[in-house]
């Protein structure tokens, strides 16, 4: 009996009234072990854990009826329980932060609107369950978030523009014009440009924001546009969407995958280096395509397109381009390469130069790739431990402003780049026949990255010679990957006048 503790004695030492433990009795939390109505309670060793189990539950959060669920189990064990009590309340936070976006929205509304009617208040409201519907707590937060960085004054702005927009596809509509017309696909892309306005590229909100309006099609009277109008624009979105699909083309036997997106003259065709993909332009074709149709294509052994048992030259992938810009009906365009996509454009103004507008050349080589420099690359890919190799060969590039996914990617694409592939474009450039200094007539303009990727430290004296309406820029402050780094300051001078 020695071990039996009297129930003021529990109470003097935990602190807790008598009745609290009495109560904890009658719900049958913690029940003493001997003693009962009119008896005098004692709790046993077992009982006064049970008891610091409750207490420790408490203090985390637990309610009693949470508490005695909890050790009522036969194989209760604490950690579970802290774990699934974490997620509750995490739950519970999201919530609580769910209705605080509410109430600011609400109080913002409030401000901005001179006495709201009841009508205005189920309005907002009606609003607010459809976020929560249609968008995860992370989306609105995203959302508002999104909303800081814009501001007020481009929001307004954007409705602005969403209404402009609405009424040149009604006069379109009208007039009947076909939803695939030039016209109206650039209307659509103006469209797909404010609702990346919105979502910042977050392709989880854009699909929330399409399901909400599928669930909902009345809310296209809040913005005042007819069905048929708003029909009309579906479809030439709809158009739009499969002129930017991926297409096949081949060279002989096989296939070269491209693809197009925008409408305006001149074309514009972008060209990857090795081991890349046309998926490397995609920032720098987005901002072009505003005003350009650009074609990007994945070089044979690269991306999509197939990749042979064959002997890569730079005629191969010059032939590449040739049945991309044919497929896809371009007769003449500004050709822009980036790393070994310089001599891939080089070679096809060779042997297309009335197809060539301008040539651009982004961080690419005059020269051929020194010998011994060639054989120690190709020992390196004959080595077992070859992936191990290419991953140190990366991680010691100079990363720039590339972010860690960007970075990651790049050294994915160079693993997964079949040996095969990776050997022939290196002794395509070590071709002395691609790098021979004949005559382009064409204007040029060279971005170097620091040193330029040859044996040369400076490749424009070598420019001068074979190019005499050419100018020459050196970026000090940008990575070899200037397309992913600052794809505005490409597409700035891609569209600049003043670059040849």
């Amino acid at each position: 009996m020695s071990d039996l503790v009297k129930i003021g004695e529990v109470a003097k030492q935990t602190g807790l009234s008598k009745r609290t433990l009495q109560y904890y009795d009658e719900i049958g939390l913690l029940a003493p072990s001997s003693g009962g109505k009119g008896i005098q309670r004692l709790y046993s060793r077992e009982d006064l854990s049970r008891l610091q189990r409750i207490r420790s539950l408490q203090q985390i959060g637990f309610s009693l009826e949470e508490i005695k669920k909890c050790l009522d189990l036969p194989d209760f064990e604490p950690l579970k329980v802290v774990e699934l009590h974490l997620a509750h309340v995490e739950e519970k936070l999201a919530t609580t932060q769910s209705v605080q976006r509410r109430l600011l929205s609400l109080s913002q509304s409030l401000r901005t609107t001179e006495e709201p009617t009841s009508a205005d208040l189920l309005l907002l409201l009606h609003d607010m369950n459809l976020l929560d519907q249609h968008y995860s707590p992370d989306q609105q937060e995203y959302l508002e978030k999104r909303r800081h960085e814009v501001g007020e004054e481009k929001i307004e702005q954007a409705k602005a523009d969403w209404k402009d927009l609405f009424e040149q596809f009604k006069v379109e509509l009208e007039s009947g014009s076909d939803p695939a017309n030039e016209r109206v696909l650039v209307l659509a892309k103006k469209a797909q440009d404010l609702i990346e306005g919105f979502t910042g590229g977050n392709e989880g909100i854009r699909t929330s924001l399409g399901n909400m309006y599928k669930a909902n099609p009345n809310l296209i009277e809040r913005w005042g546009v007819e069905r048929d109008v708003w029909d009309y624009m579906g479809k030439a979105t709809q158009a739009l969407r499969r002129e930017n699909e991926a297409q096949i083309t081949t060279v002989g036997e096989w296939k070269v995958s491209y693809e197009t997106q925008g409408i305006g003259d001149p074309a514009i065709v972008l060209v990857h280096g090795w081991s890349s993909n046309r998926h490397y332009w995609k920032k720098v074709r987005d901002l072009l395509s505003t005003r350009h149709r650009v074609l990007t294509l994945d070089l044979l052994g690269h991306g999509e397109s197939d990749k042979p048992e064959t002997d890569y030259s730079m005629s191969l992938f010059s032939r590449c381009v040739e049945a991309a810009m044919n497929g896809a009906n371009v007769q003449t365009a500004i050709l822009v390469g980036h790393s070994n996509g310089v001599p891939v454009i080089r070679e096809f103004y060779r042997n297309s130069p009335l197809r060539v507008q301008r040539l651009i050349f982004l961080d690419g080589s005059l020269e051929p790739i020194p010998k011994l420099q060639a054989e120690w690359m190709q020992n390196t890919m004959s080595q077992p431990n070859y992936p191990d190799i290419m991953k140190r060969m990366v991680e010691q590039l100079p990363r720039g402003r590339l972010t860690q996914e960007e970075h990651a990617q790049i050294k994915a694409d160079q693993l997964a780049t079949p040996k095969h592939v990776m050997a022939g474009g290196l002794a395509a450039m070590t071709d002395p026949h691609v790098f021979r200094e004949d005559p382009i007539s064409v204007p040029v303009h060279f971005i170097a990255v620091g040193k330029c990727l040859g044996p040369s430290a400076n490749p424009q004296p070598i420019l001068e010679k074979i190019a005499p309406q050419s100018t020459f820029e050196t970026w000090d402050d940008v990575s070899h990957f200037m397309i992913l780094e600052a794809p505005e300051r490409v597409a700035k001078l891609i569209l600049s006048p003043q670059a040849p």
